[in-house]
């Protein structure tokens, strides 16, 4: 607007009497023009509000037409059910979750719905954890509904075989036996099963015979070491316990069963008066050496060898020497060996008598200290002293007939000269994994091989496994022998070694420049904090097909452990990433 103080305007000026009334005068005009601006612009705003109704109102009904001619319409039921099954999680059984499958695909419409509730191999597989707190005063209110929610599941999945999951956290025994109750009710139908229970829930088990689950194909069943944590030193199974032993377990006389993995039940398991050991196609017999058990006797492995001649795969913990004189024994189809010896074991002698000429993958684990927390009475028995200092790996290795293509090592279990030596044995070796549990299902595994394990004893650079001199000598060069020319993946599990950024960064170029057996995977656990950008810096290789995984300490606070979740039991490395950050469930089940 047209003004006379317009050189006056936005300053400290003081316009007099005079000239108030005179600028006062002036704006009555624009103070007009103002409210017609005004009122055009809500009638306009009216008419705007009216069209973008009528175009919202126009497109919801062009989209409601367009959503008739979606493809997923059209499809018949028997796609939409198989494209339902393939939504399950892979490597594990589903859970109790809205966030996925089968449950989710129930919260879309009432055709999906449908659909998803009459589909029986979406409801064949389902993941049990079981978690009420102790000072809970009315356990019956708290379990009606996941019970009944169980029941209902369980009857969906029709006349399917089923995959099952039991995880059993710090709980009332009743609590899991009245889960074990139902999911027996369904027994005929088990096909894989695995169980993580209190002790004085085996009972349900040992009533079951091998007519109750004629598709049994696996069967995992571990004692929770949640039971008596600090009541008792003695085994979890032991006579004075437990009234159930593991030859009370006639369901593993199952005519289909081909696969055995019992934890905790004490060496007594050797004793099986099974009619199908040679028909076991994977085995694994293993103890909590935070409990004092150190395995089963040497001098029992070979006679499970001579019965079980089909074995695949095994997965032993060993206690003590081989003391009688075994003829040669061999095991013909058995290409994965996994075996933990005790504190007070040596399997040299026992490895000087068999023959695996299948063998292809094998991991090792030597308990070097005594188990904790420490037991009194196996101290007294076991003097440091007198423990050996052979490694029985070396002479596995040294035996091997076939090509040994993987090797998995606790870091602790070698002296790193006995490691270079390992290495020397294995020039056919495609992975090499250190402090990786063999099996990612186990809790037991999960709980002692944390990458930053609190309780293992401290290291020493100068002499430790996991250092720049090990990837040294696994890098090619002029004048030396190559170590593992054909090695493939390198992976560290554990915080607890001494390798640099620098000494990472040049081991993986120097395997890169090779023309040929090049790295596909690098996984390293740093105990120092990030000071380079290795990503960076490999950027072309990473971009070639290398897959770089690198994890340094955590520099917060690590958080507290959810109370309870639907993936509890689970491998974290299986829980999908927006579930695992998600915030404690209220009343336990998501259902």
């Amino acid at each position: 607007m047209e003004s006379l103080y317009k050189d006056r305007l936005h300053t400290n000026y003081a316009p007099t009497d005079g000239e108030a009334r005179e600028i006062q005068a002036s704006l009555s005009a624009p103070a007009r023009k103002i409210s017609n601006l005004d009122e055009q612009i809500l009638r306009m705003k009216q008419v705007l509000d009216k069209l973008s109704l009528e175009r919202e109102q126009l497109d919801n009904d062009v989209n409601a037409h367009r959503a008739l001619l979606a493809p997923a319409r059209r499809l018949p039921h028997d796609i939409l059910r198989e494209i339902f099954i393939r939504c399950l999680p892979e490597g594990r059984n589903a859970t109790m979750s809205v966030t996925e499958a089968p449950i989710l695909l129930g919260r879309v419409c009432s055709l999906w719905r449908s659909i998803a509730y009459t589909t029986p191999r979406l409801w064949s597989t389902i993941h049990i954890p079981v978690a009420v707190p102790n000072n809970l005063d009315d356990v019956d209110m708290f379990d009606r509904p996941r019970l009944e929610a169980l029941e209902e599941w369980l009857t969906r999945s029709g006349a399917c075989p089923l995959n099952i999951s039991l995880s059993c956290r710090p709980t009332r025994p009743e609590c899991v036996q009245r889960l074990l109750e139902i999911l027996i009710s369904f027994s005929d139908r088990w096909r894989n099963v695995r169980f993580v229970i209190p002790n004085s829930c085996l009972q349900l088990l040992a009533n079951l015979t091998d007519q109750d689950v004629p598709r049994l194909h696996t069967t995992v069943i571990e004692i929770s070491r949640h039971e008596n944590w600090h009541a008792s030193q003695e085994p979890l199974y032991s006579p004075s316990n437990s009234s159930i032993s593991p030859t009370d377990l006639k369901m593993l006389d199952a005519p289909s069963v081909r696969n055995i993995s019992l934890l905790d039940f004490g060496p007594q398991m050797l004793r099986l008066t099974s009619r199908r050991w040679q028909e076991l196609t994977h085995l694994t017999v293993e103890f909590s050496t935070w409990r004092g058990l150190l395995g089963i006797s040497m001098d029992d492995v070979p006679h499970l060898f001579e019965k079980c001649s089909n074995l695949r795969s095994c997965h032993l913990q060993l206690s003590g020497t081989l003391t009688e004189r075994i003829t040669r024994i061999t095991v013909p189809l058995l290409t994965k060996l996994c075996i933990t010896e005790g504190f007070d074991a040596d399997a040299t002698g026992l490895f000087k008598c068999l023959e695996f000429p299948s063998l292809r993958h094998i991991s090792f684990r030597k308990q070097n200290f005594p188990p904790s927390p420490p037991t009194p009475p196996l101290m007294g028995q076991i003097p440091l002293e007198n423990i050996s200092p052979k490694v029985s790996l070396i002479t596995l290795l040294s035996r091997a007939t076939a090509r040994v293509e993987t090797l998995r090592i606790n870091s602790s279990s070698l002296s790193f000269e006995d490691t270079v030596e390992c290495l020397r044995l294995t020039p056919h070796l495609t992975r090499l994994s250190f402090d990786i549990p063999d099996d990612f299902f186990w809790t037991k595994q999960s709980w002692t091989n944390l990458p930053y394990y609190p309780h293992s004893p401290p290291l020493d650079g100068h002499r430790a496994v996991l250092s720049d001199a090990l990837l040294q000598n696994l890098m090619p060069g002029p004048g030396k022998s190559e170590l593992c020319p054909q090695l493939e993946t390198f992976e560290c599990g554990s915080g607890r070694g001494f390798f640099t950024e620098q000494g990472v960064l040049d081991f993986i170029r120097a395997r890169a420049a090779k023309s040929s057996n090049k790295m596909r995977r690098v996984s390293v656990w740093f105990s120092v904090e990030k000071k380079l950008d290795i990503a960076a810096e490999l950027s072309s290789i990473i971009c070639a097909g290398l897959d770089v995984d690198l994890h340094y300490p955590p520099s917060y606070k690590l958080p507290p452990r959810k109370p309870y979740t639907p993936w509890d039991g689970i491998p974290v490395s299986l829980i999908p990433r927006p579930a695992s950050a998600m915030p404690p469930l209220i009343g336990g089940w998501d259902y």
